[in-house]
């Protein structure tokens, strides 16, 4: 009887371990092509995960091999890939911002923009409109240690500062004390890491998802 209980038992951890291992190798396989970053840097980036359908590998792009089969390819390097299976992904605010409007809601949220870049400003008409405990501080190209202070004195403490660009506003972020969010792009290179409490980047589960389904 004891036999072949176990036997049963094995017959179950093997099929399974089957079924495992198929699911892993026939998921779909996608690259996502980066700079050659530095390690610590690519290791803070939000870049995306893989699924239940689907594996990411993280490549630089001089390590890019195109003679690798994969299923998807994701650009988001100056690298030119010429692959039908390519989307090189250019950065959009919106994209990036959208998946945080829930857990933003019921915070007093500034967002530091320039209000010459008209990125930054569609940025801000979409979070005005999404958020209602939302104000706006503008700046024209950048803020510098000379004027930081005038800016400062709009935010209050427990606001959560919102930073378009961090290297147009860095003079007043630093200046202040606030919890940040920052793009994945900008929290990457930004070194008081503690003070970001979300990191805004696109859906890439969605992203990929739906690119493979194409």
């Amino acid at each position: 009887m004891k036999k072949k209980f176990l036997l049963l038992l094995f017959s179950l951890l093997s099929l399974s371990l089957i079924i495992i291992s198929f699911i892993l190798f026939s998921r779909d396989r996608v690259a996502f092509v980066l700079p050659d970053l530095p390690d610590e840097m690519i290791f803070r980036m939000a870049v995306p995960e893989g699924g239940i359908s689907y594996s990411v590998e993280i490549v630089r792009e001089s390590d890019f091999d195109s003679r690798k089969e994969y299923d998807l390819i994701i650009n988001h390097s100056d690298l030119a890939i010429e692959n039908e299976n390519v989307i090189s992904y250019s950065f959009d605010y919106v994209a990036s911002y959208s998946p945080l409007i829930s857990k933003l809601e019921n915070m007093s949220t500034v967002l530091l923009y320039d209000e010459e870049n008209e990125m930054e400003k569609e940025l801000c008409t979409f979070l005005e409109s999404n958020l209602p405990l939302f104000k706006a501080i503008s700046y024209k190209g950048a803020v510098n240690e000379r004027n930081a202070g005038d800016f400062s004195s709009l935010i209050d403490e427990g606001d959560v500062v919102i930073a378009s660009s961090i290297y147009d506003c860095y003079a007043l972020v630093e200046s202040i004390g606030n919890s940040l969010v920052l793009d994945y792009l900008d929290a990457c290179v930004f070194q008081e890491n503690e003070r970001i409490i979300f990191t805004a980047c696109p859906d890439w589960n969605a992203l990929i998802s739906s690119a493979l389904s194409l």
